[in-house]
């Protein structure tokens, strides 16, 4: 008897050490006030100001008369220009009511897929289709409604909102936008009661999610705001400079520097809290904490010293400053995806492909 209760003690302090693993390894630090920072400093504040931003923007669009002039096209861009940029740090957090739901995918693949389908997206507008009931993602969202306000130049523009089944079509887009970043913002408030108290680091963890949904922005922003267009993602043979992000605007440039801002702000915390005062309350952490920064300072040196123009028109002449911006994020990822996996024992839970 005395041997069988010695074993389940041994078998019990054995299963409390693994699952604690963690918590051994960073020295009792506080993931209560770590997902509290989050929520009230970054996830709300970025779906509120998205949301405000789409609403000024529609409010914009209905006051409109039948014929657009030049300058309230141009009101119409500079909100949109807003629009974009708040969703560079919204676009951070699909988690909770901003996961993916059903047969409804993520926040950012409803609101943010790009490259866009014109062939798609005319025919819907030919037919006066305004249901989205499809799975067509790139027929609509924040770049679909790019096309009709920019264009590619203010004369396609102003064209395009003269036809009536388009300017349709554009309205039900503004209402969209504005309909689910209004849904994301007010849900989040009831769901971080929720978030906050899942302090543990299994794999459906508040702060599993967030460090998941961290990677996969990084990883969008190298992939797919670079990657693809420069032709270097497996598979591809040649570049596709009209798969860059805000081709009519001509943008991309803008989304990689705030985007980038974004994740390094995530990263970094506050001081006091954050995945960098986490990676330093951790065995090794300290180390990894001076490669990434040392990295980040690279990254942001070539984000600087990309030149004054158009991202597409970089990728088309393979500007050797874009391809070097790309090689430096590559080698960030292991600092961001592995390395800091495995300091902070938290689960990496999807597939990349990536090769890192």
């Amino acid at each position: 008897m005395r041997r069988f209760l010695l074993f389940i003690t041994l078998v019990i302090s054995f299963l409390s050490c693994d699952s604690n693993d963690s918590d051994n390894n960073t020295q009792g630090f506080d993931r209560g006030t770590f997902l509290i920072y989050y929520a009230d400093a970054h996830i709300q504040p970025a779906f509120d100001s998205l949301s405000k931003a789409a609403l000024v923007l529609q409010q914009q669009w209905n006051q409109l008369p039948q014929e657009i002039e030049i300058d309230q096209l141009k009101d119409l861009q500079q909100s949109w220009k807003t629009l974009f940029i708040h969703w560079q740090s919204a676009s951070l957090f699909n988690l909770g009511p901003a996961a993916e739901q059903g047969f409804r995918k993520s926040f950012s693949q409803e609101l943010g897929t790009f490259p866009i389908s014109l062939s798609k997206m005319n025919a819907l507008v030919d037919k006066n289709d305004t249901s989205f009931a499809n799975f067509d993602r790139d027929t609509r969202g924040i770049y679909a409604l790019e096309y009709f306000l920019f264009g590619g130049s203010d004369t396609n523009a102003l064209n395009l909102l003269k036809r009536n089944n388009a300017r349709t079509y554009c309205n039900a887009l503004m209402r969209q936008i504005s309909q689910e970043t209004q849904r994301i913002s007010t849900e989040w408030r009831s769901y971080r009661k929720m978030f906050v108290e899942q302090t543990a680091t299994d794999a459906g963890s508040s702060t599993v999610q967030l460090f998941n949904s961290f990677l996969l922005a990084y990883e969008g922003l190298k992939n797919f705001k670079l990657g693809v267009p420069l032709g270097l993602r497996m598979g591809q043979t040649q570049i596709e400079p009209e798969k860059v992000e805000a081709l009519y605007s001509h943008l991309g440039k803008l989304g990689i520097q705030t985007q980038m801002k974004a994740l390094e702000s995530v990263w970094r915390g506050d001081g006091k809290t954050g995945f960098k005062a986490y990676l330093l309350a951790s065995t090794g952490g300290a180390e990894l904490v001076q490669a990434t920064e040392a990295q980040l300072r690279v990254i942001e040196s070539k984000i600087n010293i990309l030149p004054d123009e158009p991202l597409q028109e970089m990728v088309r002449i393979q500007h050797p400053s874009l391809i070097e911006l790309h090689t430096e994020l590559q080698r960030n990822t292991r600092f961001f995806k592995s390395d800091m996996s495995s300091i902070l024992g938290l689960s990496i839970t999807y597939s990349s492909g990536d090769g890192d």
